[in-house]
């Protein structure tokens, strides 16, 4: 293979072609170039490496971690025909203005798929009710859709799966300008999950809300 010419020699061909202003110039580029490839070879040295995909940023404190439930804290396990259903709370009583962390599971501990029945177009699986004096009302998770598309449908729990839904209440009853502060009392956290569903040509498979429920506590500061 031919010796490739080096950067003077280019330069030198070119000088044949170009004014001697520009060859200059580029003998100036030539020497940026270098002290470029200097620096970038000597902040590969000095920087860490990152992995793929990553870029290095300055140091920032690590993100807050999220708090354990305490010890004794309220949990509730169904089980009916192979579903195991949890629902828990990361503590057993909360003062005003606290925010409430509800943690809900359905796990198919069999070998055969469950169907089961969803109200709306991707609703979750597990639907968790907070229960009040005067009414009721469905937690949500702050990423769900705002707007609702009633349509019964139905889904698969694989063998095996679980599904884990996550949901808050901020202790607002109401909503708008109309909501307020929920007054200190006992209030029921319900999860539902409902197997069967129906089988298009065929008759309905019956099927009822499985449930789990628990007492939650608001206290006065």
């Amino acid at each position: 293979m031919p010796e490739q010419p080096s950067q003077e020699q280019l330069l030198d061909y070119f000088a044949g072609y170009v004014s001697p202003q520009k060859v200059k110039v580029y003998q100036l580029w030539g020497v940026v170039s270098q002290l470029a490839g200097v620096l970038a070879l000597g902040a590969a040295l000095l920087l860490p490496a990152c992995s793929e995909g990553e870029t290095p940023s300055a140091a920032s404190p690590p993100p807050a971690a999220s708090p354990s439930p305490e010890a004794g804290a309220p949990t509730a396990t169904e089980v009916r025909e192979g579903a195991r259903l949890t629902l828990s709370l990361d503590r057993s009583s909360y003062r005003p203005g606290e925010t409430i962390t509800v943690l809900a599971t359905v796990e198919n501990s069999t070998q055969d798929p469950v169907t089961y029945t969803l109200r709306n177009l991707g609703d979750p699986a597990i639907y968790v009710r907070l229960d009040f004096p005067g009414g009721a009302t469905f937690l949500r998770h702050p990423d769900d859709p705002e707007i609702m598309q009633p349509a019964i449908n139905t889904a698969v729990l694989e063998p095996g799966e679980t599904f884990t839904r996550t949901v808050f209440w901020d202790q607002l009853l109401g909503s708008g300008p109309d909501a307020r502060q929920a007054p200190p009392g006992e209030y029921t956290i319900t999860a539902e999950f409902f197997p069967g569903g129906l089988v298009y040509g065929e008759e309905p498979v019956p099927f009822t809300a499985f449930t789990a429920s628990l007492a939650l506590e608001l206290v006065a500061e």
